[in-house]
């Protein structure tokens, strides 16, 4: 895509991808610009999709090793496949903005259940590599909880994800909604 004028992500971080969604125009008629669903993982590395399924892995106590090593190698390549989107999905356009949209604050520490921990500390890995995409770029990446963004929606925001969904095609489900949503959200007035 060659076109010249700004940019704004959004990033709907699930287990081991990122649903990444560009929009441009503006905040009253935003247009669809690219999309495309980012592994995180490294496809050479299947552990580093969920690295931390690992921990449950006592045996020899290797769990730790073999799960630090796996979120690095989901570091590595998450972050090679979203400069790669960015690159390949904006062309001359200036990026004004990465908004990501997780699922939780909550530390995974505070999670009792090994296996819940497991999922927390996967959301929290994946969501770090979305984030450090603003920092590459230069630009303070927001994050947003689903639910903050579900607390926005009204007659307005309904209106703009119907014309974003006609320009992007389906699949149009409420993650890619919630990448939209929060895109939005970064444009000026």
């Amino acid at each position: 895509m060659s076109g010249a004028g700004e940019a704004y992500l959004g990033l709907r971080v699930r287990t081991g991808r990122a649903l990444a969604l560009a929009i441009g125009g503006d905040r009253a008629e935003p247009t669809a610009i690219a999309r495309a669903e980012v592994e995180l993982g490294d496809p050479k590395h299947p552990d580093s999709r969920q690295p931390f399924h690992l921990l449950l892995d006592t045996e020899l106590g290797r769990g730790e090793a073999r799960a630090e090593r796996a979120a690095n190698q989901a570091r590595r390549a998450g972050g090679r496949a979203l400069d790669a989107f960015v690159r390949d999905a904006l062309g001359r356009r200036r990026l004004q903005a990465v908004a990501v949209v997780a699922n939780s604050n909550t530390p995974p520490e505070r999670i009792g259940n090994l296996h819940m921990r497991a999922h927390a500390l996967e959301g929290w890995l994946f969501r770090e590599i979305c984030e450090r995409l603003g920092d590459r770029v230069g630009i303070e990446p927001v994050t947003y909880l689903v639910g903050e963004i579900a607390a926005l929606q009204g007659p307005a925001l309904a209106e703009v994800l119907r014309r974003l969904g006609a320009g992007f095609g389906r699949p149009w489900n409420r993650d890619w909604k919630l990448a939209a949503s929060a895109a939005w959200m970064q444009m000026r007035e």
